[in-house]
């Protein structure tokens, strides 16, 4: 579940705290996927942190802040467990 801070938490957002406290990534299953969500962001004004790319690993991402301060990452990187 994700939710806003309230006044009344005990919970602080990384906008209040002046850093950032950790990061989502959202793994989605295609390039045009997230091509589709960068259009989408950039036709709300979403604040990129991490412009459109490819990465060394493979991945097609990009980055966000919320009104919040939280980082979100959209991209196509999924990591396979090891097998032990």
């Amino acid at each position: 579940m994700l939710g806003s801070v309230k006044d009344d938490a005990c919970v602080k957002s990384p906008k209040s705290l002046g850093g950032i406290t950790g990061g989502i990534y959202i793994a989605l299953g295609s390039d045009a996927a997230i091509d589709a969500a960068y259009a989408r962001a950039k036709a709300a004004s979403a604040e990129i942190v991490r412009e459109l790319t490819d990465t060394d690993y493979g991945s097609h991402e990009f980055g966000v802040r919320d009104p919040e301060g939280h980082i979100w990452s959209f991209g196509t990187y999924r990591p396979q467990a090891a097998a032990l």
